[in-house]
């Protein structure tokens, strides 16, 4: 990885091999210069990472208690959360501020996570 891509050019042309310009990184592209100078943008029609701070984190759906006792996946574009049981929303999905809520009529227990599934004992199986 290069921080610009005049480095990435040296580096590629230096090593013989493809350099990714980081600056150019998005979630859906990342562009690497070649051995000889040339660009590769490498494109997807989803998110492939998504950005954590000032880092880049691969799109990851498993599912995982957060501290606020909310179910979360590892990493995606999207802020997503499931309800951890009781009597909070059955699911948040935003961006920003704005989210959108969907809950449930009764009090719901404590999901069993499997992967990116949540199953809640009344028989609600949520997946990202």
């Amino acid at each position: 990885m290069a921080a610009s891509e005049r480095q990435a050019v040296d580096l590629a042309r230096a090593s013989r091999q493809r350099v990714e310009v980081l600056p150019l990184r998005t979630e859906t592209r990342q562009v690497f210069v070649n051995a000889d100078g040339t660009l590769t943008s490498e494109t997807s029609a989803l998110p492939e990472r998504v950005r954590r701070g000032a880092d880049w984190a691969d799109v990851d759906t498993t599912l995982r208690f957060s501290a606020d006792g909310t179910v979360r996946p590892v990493a995606t574009p999207l802020n997503l959360s499931f309800s951890g049981g009781g009597t909070s929303p059955l699911a948040t999905i935003g961006e920003g501020a704005r989210s959108v809520v969907t809950t449930w009529p009764t009090t719901l227990p404590k999901p069993v996570l499997d992967g990116n599934t949540a199953t809640y004992a009344s028989g609600c199986p949520v997946s990202t």
